[in-house]
């Protein structure tokens, strides 16, 4: 990023789910309370160019700037960033201040405070999660797209001590993880299984 121009990458999409034919990138300035048809700057890119330079912007000003792939079929959907000029993007910091507000027995609701976003917008956040066993290992959970300070964690063990950690994501990379929240047990629930044997001598 420098004051009047951008460098933009971008990767292929995981399932193109045809032949791949080609980017549309898309930019306008996000303060145009009028903005119409002629503002926004749209240019075509061969499928084998996955960056371009973005020239003549208005210095230290919003764009939002958008990229989708085309088949013969038409346009898949669109993956936006919001970006000032003149500030180049900076490596996020973690949320802060997890906290655990709702816990049921499959489910537990996550309280968090984001960090820094690095002069660009957070695209999303990473979830890890642990057991408390021996040896037992973070593990990746799921990846948000959070607009608020909250998320909901699905498909956890009844009667089980987790805890969670949080990493930011924006255009310039992944922030370091979060201080994990305290481990807190998920509620009891009947058996999910009948019992192993029945022997009758």
């Amino acid at each position: 990023v420098y004051d009047t121009s951008m460098d933009i990458s971008w990767q292929k999409p995981l399932e193109i789910n045809g032949d791949l034919i080609g980017y549309e990138l898309e930019w306008y300035q996000m303060n145009n309370t009028q903005l119409n048809l002629s503002d926004r700057l749209v240019v075509e890119i061969k499928p084998d160019l996955t960056t371009y330079k973005i020239n003549n912007l208005s210095a230290t000003t919003w764009y939002t700037i958008s990229v989708r792939a085309k088949t013969r079929k038409g346009f898949g959907l669109k993956r936006s960033a919001s970006i000032e000029s003149g500030y180049p993007p900076e490596m996020p910091s973690p949320p802060t201040n997890l906290e655990v507000i709702s816990i049921e027995k499959r489910s537990a609701i996550i309280k968090f405070t984001p960090g820094y976003t690095g002069k660009t917008n957070i695209l999303r956040y990473i979830i890890e999660i642990q057991m408390k066993s021996n040896n037992s290992q973070w593990e990746n959970l799921e990846s948000f797209n959070i607009e608020q300070s909250t998320l909901t964690l699905h498909d956890l063990h009844p009667y089980q001590l987790y805890r969670i950690r949080m990493s930011a994501v924006n255009i310039k990379g992944i922030s370091n993880t979060s201080i994990p929240t305290e481990f807190f047990r998920t509620k009891p629930d009947v058996p999910s299984s009948v019992p192993q044997m029945l022997l009758a001598q």
